[in-house]
């Protein structure tokens, strides 16, 4: 009857490391996909930023012409 109480009590163990590693899991993926956005907002921004020197600069041209 011991053996049986411990192997449940291994298999018990062995669920909730699973639950816990599929938490993990689900989290590190939460991560990656704010960091996604974040990447996305900074491109953007950066886009923005170039978009705006160019017209900066086209004016620029303009009025030296």
């Amino acid at each position: 009857m011991n053996a049986i109480n411990n192997m449940s009590q291994m298999i018990d163990e062995r669920d909730r490391t699973i639950h816990d590693q599929k938490c993990l899991i689900d989290e590190r993926d939460r991560i990656i996909h704010d960091q996604k956005r974040l990447i996305d907002e900074r491109d953007s921004t950066v886009l923005t930023q170039k978009n705006l020197i160019d017209e900066r600069d086209l004016v620029s041209a303009q009025q030296i012409n």
